[in-house]
């Protein structure tokens, strides 16, 4: 799961993204990190616009949820993870 996730937060950043959606690479970094099980996300702001930064992380973590997690082959253990109803979604 956790390569596919990487592939998922890098496919944000390519230029085959639309640009509205696209992460900026010259603007901010993020970086997918594993530490003992617990994947977290890293994003560094290269050149202090904080704005850009907040609204790409937000829209990336809503991504997540509900392209990588929800419409992906992940549904089961995103219910599970997030204790969720999944006939209530």
């Amino acid at each position: 799961m956790y390569k596919q996730f990487k592939e998922f937060v890098a496919s944000r950043q390519s230029n085959e993204t639309p640009a509205h959606r696209r992460i900026d690479t010259r603007k901010v970094q993020v970086e997918c990190r594993n530490r003992g099980g617990n994947v977290s996300l890293a994003m560094v702001i290269v050149n202090g616009d904080y704005e850009y930064g907040a609204r790409k992380l937000i829209h990336l973590v809503h991504e997540i949820f509900l392209g990588f997690l929800a419409d992906g082959p992940y549904f089961d253990y995103m219910t599970e993870a997030f204790d969720m109803n999944p006939d209530g979604m």
